[in-house]
């Protein structure tokens, strides 16, 4: 395992032998509430693991057992807020997904994790409110421990909600979502599973390797097929069906030209798992 330098210690970031990497957010005694210097971390560590081919599945969680995070720390965010409007204005022109210290509201921070190429994990392990709930509902896959519960906490600020409006209706239905983010809704563990917002719920000290069991598995699948399925399935929430297949048809040609299908064959013949090799 390597521990990369993050210029802050509010976040970890660690890249394992078995193609895992994984991001804790660390400020416990704050509920991992999020600064500005963590935002530039993370977005620095989302754009390394995207471009690493040795990266090959993410999970990101926060440190301690009471949140992954409570969202964003709103006196540190909103010291800063100028500087961060600048810098914003300054680098949207070259690549909008990498925005450093994105202003309050951006929705920048949450799209690094919803749109990153490789397979993402949320192992929630607390309290998950505010913007916090937007980065688990990013996730392509999320592990919850027993004692968390997801909470849709804008109401109760009179502020207008973020990222749960986007995904919640599309994962639980509108009537569902309305409820949920109207009421300043909580969604314990087991309702969450119930309801197919998370994978598996598992006691607090086998979360972390309820995620990597996930991550291993996706890691040792085929890199250039699961990228461009990802992007299929995500993207075609907004595409109509003729985008969709017309996309898929590409793609299916990219995985063929990366050698991953004639391995999958091969594999199917010699009878042993397949060997896909790192983007």
């Amino acid at each position: 395992m390597t521990q990369i330098d993050t210029g802050t210690p509010d976040l970890i970031f660690e890249k394992h032998g078995n193609g895992v990497a994984v991001i804790v957010m660390n400020r416990p005694d704050k509920l991992n509430s999020w600064t500005p210097a963590m935002q530039d971390a993370m977005a620095n560590a989302m754009k390394d693991c995207d471009a690493d081919p040795r990266v090959r599945a993410i999970i990101i969680t926060g440190a301690g057992d009471r949140a992954i995070s409570s969202g964003a720390d709103v006196v540190a965010m909103a010291a800063g807020a100028d500087r961060r409007m600048a810098q914003l204005e300054e680098a949207a022109a070259s690549d909008v997904r990498y925005v450093p210290n994105p202003p309050p509201g951006s929705p920048y921070f949450r799209d690094i994790l919803a749109w990153t190429e490789k397979p993402l994990i949320a192992a929630v392990n607390g309290v998950t409110s505010g913007g916090g709930f937007g980065i688990a509902l990013g996730a392509d896959i999320r592990v919850m421990s027993e004692n968390a519960r997801f909470v849709s906490v804008y109401m109760r600020r009179g502020m207008v909600v973020s990222a749960e409006t986007w995904f919640l209706p599309r994962m639980l239905g509108l009537s569902r979502a309305m409820q949920i983010i109207l009421t300043a809704g909580e969604i314990s563990a087991k309702q969450a599973e119930d309801l197919g917002l998370v994978a598996r719920v598992v006691p607090r000290a086998e979360l972390m390797d309820a995620a990597m069991e996930f991550a291993e598995k996706l890691a040792d699948g085929p890199a250039v097929a699961m990228r461009f399925t990802k992007q299929a399935i995500k993207q075609g929430l907004s595409w109509d069906f003729a985008t969709t297949m017309n996309f898929v048809g590409w793609a299916r040609a990219m995985a063929v030209a990366s050698g991953e299908n004639r391995e999958g064959a091969r594999s199917f013949v010699e009878k042993r798992a397949p060997r896909f090799r790192p983007l």
